[in-house]
């Protein structure tokens, strides 16, 4: 997942889960006492999750160029809201000490639990990716489509024969569920990262930037900002840089990363400030992002630093290596936005992005 590459072993063989059964408690027969809660479940839970991770690398993620889900076909819906479902059902079983709401209402000495304090939330982070995950080929899809609208609203629209009128509503309502995924996973991080109650740092880089991308994308994305907030996408992206910052000493790779998310801010609002010349239709989200620039949120010079604004137009642009994408990736998508430095913005089709 993380080298973008494809599954070694996956569904090799079915081998039945372990029992959520201390190590103490190991004899015959195996039983866990009733007033003992295993520390176990963690374990158990996760291993199910990472099924459903394998699923979605596997047939989401495929090595196809028509894969399912992406272009608004039925199969593909179904194949997404069927995993979705599979999801839910495994997050509803999720014993209440490690599940991040239901925990609330156990007794003290339960709830207070440093072991299941810190399962709980990286348990909780691990299902917010996943569901990020398994939303953003059609999130990165639909963002296209309707940047590639607002760019030619002035010019014979081109029929984007992807979308009919029900499945354009269905991709959005999955867009807008993988932005919210995503800003919950960075109020997550930025709630825990920086307490015993997370999980490894390479990790926590890991969903930031995945999660970073996608907020960012979708400050882009006028019908998304209408829908979630322009207010919340920034307050969010603060808090993904601040998670960054933080990360950085632990590992010099993380610089190049949150740089790389830096610049990718400065496109999309420039890219907001060419589709504004069209005619400010989005209820002003394009003017309040330079006020949000300019008036406090951040300024460009904290933003990316004294060496991007000494940089020369031609070297704005980004590719894979901007992020640590493996090679070949698929970054068409943001070619519409990077293009505006050279007076023109491309249409162009886009397979879901890079791979898990």
């Amino acid at each position: 997942m993380t080298l973008g590459r494809p599954l070694m072993l996956y569904k090799f063989q079915k081998i039945p889960l372990p029992k959520a059964v201390d190590d103490e408690f190991l004899n015959n027969p195996v039983s866990q006492p009733n007033n003992h809660i295993s520390w176990v479940h963690f374990y158990v839970q996760s291993i199910k999750l990472y099924g459903i991770l394998a699923d979605v690398v596997s047939q989401v993620y495929g090595v196809s160029n028509c894969t399912p889900g992406i272009t608004g076909n039925e199969s593909g819906f179904d194949m997404v809201l069927s995993i979705d479902s599979t999801i839910s059902k495994l997050e509803t079983s999720t014993p209440d000490h490690i599940h991040w709401t239901r925990r609330q209402s156990l007794p003290p000495h339960t709830k207070v639990s440093v072991v299941f304090e810190q399962q709980t939330s990286v348990l909780h982070a691990r299902y917010l990716h996943l569901r990020a995950l398994l939303y953003r080929p059609i999130f990165i899809r639909y963002c296209q489509h309707m940047c590639s609208q607002e760019s030619n609203k002035d010019s014979d629209p081109v029929p984007d024969t992807d979308f009919t009128k029900v499945s354009i509503a269905i991709v959005r309502s999955l867009s807008i569920a993988c932005v919210d995924n995503s800003i919950g996973l960075i109020n997550r991080l930025h709630q825990y990262s920086i307490t015993s109650s997370t999980g490894a740092w390479w990790y926590n880089v890991f969903y930031a930037r995945t999660a970073g991308i996608v907020v960012l994308l979708a400050m882009a994305c006028a019908t998304l900002v209408d829908a979630v907030g322009w207010g919340n996408l920034t307050s969010t992206w603060s808090k993904c840089q601040e998670v960054l910052s933080y990360l950085q000493k632990f590992s010099p790779t993380v610089v190049p990363c949150l740089r790389g998310l830096k610049k990718l801010h400065q496109h999309v609002l420039k890219f907001q400030g060419r589709a504004d010349q069209h005619g400010d239709t989005n209820g002003g989200y394009a003017a309040s992002s330079t006020t949000a620039l300019q008036g406090g949120f951040m300024s460009p010079e904290q933003d990316v630093g004294p060496d991007f604004i000494l940089m020369a137009p031609e070297d704005l642009f980004m590719g894979s290596e901007d992020f640590g994408w493996p090679v070949g990736s698929n970054v068409a998508l943001f070619d519409e936005i990077f293009n505006l430095d050279s007076g023109h913005i491309t249409n162009t089709s886009a397979t879901g992005g890079n791979s898990a």
